[in-house]
């Protein structure tokens, strides 16, 4: 890990009171930078800030709702104003979403894609003038293996995960002459509460939020345009990459595998 990269740097961490936004934020206060936690609840962000109590006050807190622009507005120009400058921007913040396509409401499409997909475009909105005014800066954007390989059954969140992908490797190219970095997080399954909030059993083969924040933290401090985290959710893409008539069989496999789940009720250990 290149310490030097995140050391005395000013990083906002967008869905850091659990999972992987959590994990890190920890991870960048221990490599000496000042991390802004961002969430919904206050309470949650308490609780973590308190958590993270040895950092002192190098681990602050900030209470936004990344669906709502002018909160994400006011987050930045609090930051920017407190700070001076904004180094990172890690737009980690996300919904899941499963079920039947024809069962989503119009309600449920809208929910998801405010928060997975115009959250990223809020803050990117309003992080650039200031990046470029600086002429540094790096956005992180997390997306999901979902973003690169199709999850039948999940057609709302692979939608707006798909939707930061594009984002971020169009602005990765428009951005690298002018000094700013670009990166999109594309992880496989994570422990985390996505998989409880939507009612699921969290896979046998997920890597710990932990993991998933060193992986996601080794391939910023190299620049990589596309990190993909897991060893699962790198298996696909280098199928997709590599090997396109695997790819499909893989496809055709794993999609039977989720009509069997979300249709027939055959339960499975994904």
């Amino acid at each position: 890990m290149k310490k030097e990269y995140y050391e005395n740097r000013v990083c906002i961490v967008t869905g850091a009171s659990t999972g992987i936004g959590f994990a890190l934020s920890k991870a960048l206060l221990e490599m000496g930078a000042t991390v802004y936690m961002v969430a919904r609840t206050k309470a949650k962000l308490a609780e973590a800030q308190e958590a993270l109590g040895v950092y002192g006050d190098r681990a602050r807190i900030h209470a936004a709702d990344v669906s709502d622009n002018e909160s994400v507005r006011q987050l930045i120009d609090n930051v920017f104003g407190r700070e001076g400058r904004i180094d990172f921007l890690f737009n980690n913040a996300g919904i899941g979403s499963g079920g039947l396509t024809e069962h989503a409401s119009l309600k449920a499409w809208k929910r998801v894609i405010d928060t997975d997909l115009w959250g990223v475009i809020y803050a990117v909105h309003a992080i650039l003038p200031i990046m470029l005014a600086q002429g540094s800066g790096h956005i992180v954007n997390t997306s999901s293996i979902g973003g690169l390989f199709p999850l039948p059954y999940q057609t709302l969140y692979c939608t707006a995960k798909y939707g930061v992908v594009g984002l971020s490797e169009t602005l990765r190219h428009e951005m690298l002459p002018r000094g700013i970095a670009v990166s999109v997080v594309c992880p496989g399954a994570v422990a985390s509460e996505i998989f409880h909030k939507g009612g699921q059993k969290t896979p046998a083969h997920a890597i710990s939020p932990e993991q998933a924040a060193i992986e996601t933290l080794e391939g910023v401090a190299r620049k990589e345009g596309i990190i993909v985290v897991g060893d699962d959710a790198r298996h696909r893409y280098d199928l997709l990459l590599h090997d396109p008539e695997g790819a499909e069989q893989y496809q055709k496999a794993y999609s039977q595998k989720r009509y069997e789940t979300f249709v027939l009720g055959v339960k499975h250990d994904w």
